[in-house]
């Protein structure tokens, strides 16, 4: 019994530890994000659909880099990506948002959630106009003891499903 227990703590110690690094890969992942898409609205013409899937591609890549120690297939994890900005020239780029989220497993509810329409602010705050890059990732845990409930519950402790949902607001000053 002591070392079913002894266990368990290592298992949730392993969770929290990947845990903190989705969330840290995914955070960092809509700032590069964000820094490219900068980087295209600093141009005068409009950002091509071209340069937009590599801004997509580019979070995509740095949470693959980042979680890389995570997947030991040598797989990364799901990457969805979303610019949102309600500049006229990205009108026809709204229906992008989650590229990559098809990819996900229907366990990672957030990766397949609607795009939210304004930027997530705090409560009595004035609202951002700035556009801002959002990013979700899923991945999926297993423990080490696996244990399934009776009664056909359907919820089996050995599979733990982390979702991280980050956004940054692009500096356009």
């Amino acid at each position: 019994m002591l070392l079913m227990l002894f266990i368990g703590v290592a298992d949730f110690g392993r969770v929290f530890s990947t845990g903190i690094t989705l969330e840290a890969s995914t955070r960092n992942a809509a700032e590069r994000a964000a820094q490219e898409y900068l980087q295209l609205r600093r141009e005068p013409t409009p950002p091509t659909a071209a340069e937009l899937d590599a801004v997509q591609a580019t979070a995509a890549d740095s949470v693959c880099s980042e979680s890389v120690l995570l997947t030991s297939g040598g797989g990364c994890p799901p990457v969805a990506t979303c610019i949102h900005d309600n500049a006229s020239e990205l009108a026809n780029y709204g229906g992008r948002c989650g590229a990559g989220s098809a990819a996900a497993p229907i366990e990672c509810q957030n990766m397949h959630a609607a795009w939210p329409l304004t930027v997530p602010i705090e409560t009595g705050t004035p609202p951002v106009e700035l556009p801002w890059v959002e990013v979700r990732t899923c991945y999926h845990f297993q423990t080490t003891i696996t244990v399934a409930l009776p009664l056909g519950t359907g919820f089996n402790v050995g599979d733990v499903w982390l979702q991280r949902d980050r956004s940054f607001v692009v500096g356009a000053y």
